[in-house]
């Protein structure tokens, strides 16, 4: 049985992986239908990325829209070798190194909450939500404090760093396709994302003496 469900994930992910190169093909061909298809598939995704890169939504949504212009505009470059998604983290993680090498001061000042969805903004939404399961207001608040020191944190590492911690921990992607998106062995991928979690968590003793 095990054998079986094994071989029709395998059957549904190789489906997966054809049917986003076809509509790259496609779209390449000048079908730009096919290219908005792509941007449903992967829109969230990149922007997850670009707002935990950059600290804030609104660049991380300008950095997004960067990223499927990015991609449009070398489509015909991709060489079907690696996944779409891939190719994709590549190009939003090089726009993303480049905004944040031009904005960094105005940045370091921006935190995003991290381990819950991207909103626009930290609205009372969330408050009533974590107050529905049980958590007192002075919980909340601690949280909320927590959380934005962590994220701060995690955006005044270096890129290198970020990347790994973001792309691991946050959206736990496997080594094998992390090593894939920054163009690193799987083992390089291991041992600087150990380096990376080391400097975070002295980032995280800094701001909590604080």
């Amino acid at each position: 049985m095990n054998g079986v469900q094994s071989k029709e994930h395998s059957t549904q992910n190789s489906t997966a992986l054809v049917d986003d190169k076809l509509l790259l093909v496609q779209a390449a061909e000048g079908d730009r239908l096919a290219f908005d298809r792509l941007v449903m598939m992967y829109r969230n995704q990149i922007l997850n990325l670009c707002v935990r890169m950059l600290g804030n939504y609104a660049d991380g949504e300008d950095a997004a829209q960067d990223v499927f212009v990015n991609a449009y505009s070398h489509m015909k470059n991709f060489r079907g070798d690696s996944q779409v998604s891939t190719w994709l983290y590549r190009i939003a993680i090089n726009t993303c190194k480049n905004r944040y090498s031009s904005w960094w001061g105005r940045l370091q000042k921006k935190v995003l909450r991290i381990g819950h969805p991207v909103h626009d903004s930290d609205s009372d939404d969330n408050l009533v939500e974590l107050a529905d399961m049980g958590m007192g207001a002075d919980e909340v608040l601690e949280r909320k404090r927590v959380n934005m020191k962590i994220s701060s944190a995690i955006v005044s590492l270096p890129n290198n760093f970020k990347e790994l911690i973001i792309l691991r921990d946050i959206q736990e992607k496997s080594y094998e396709e992390i090593s894939g998106i920054v163009g690193l062995p799987s083992g390089t991928v291991k041992s600087r994302l150990a380096r990376a979690r080391d400097a975070l968590q002295k980032k995280l003793k800094e701001v909590c003496c604080e």
